[in-house]
């Protein structure tokens, strides 16, 4: 995963992104504030969250806190 812009509101250079589900139906890449706003929340079937990892060049998953 490359994107680096938000679907939503085209920021773009995330260091943070979502891809996830929106509360208006489809998923998209978003920025941190467009997810508190639009975002259905993180887990399986809802979203993950990723940073960017300046030594490969791409977006690493954060692991999941709750089980």
């Amino acid at each position: 995963m490359n994107q680096r812009t938000c679907q939503l509101c085209e920021k773009k250079d995330l260091h943070t992104i979502v891809d996830g589900a929106t509360r208006m139906g489809p998923w998209a890449y978003m920025c941190y504030p467009c997810f508190t706003i639009n975002g259905r929340g993180l887990g399986l079937g809802r979203g993950q969250l990723y940073h960017w990892d300046y030594d490969t060049q791409k977006y690493v998953k954060v692991p999941s806190t709750s089980r």
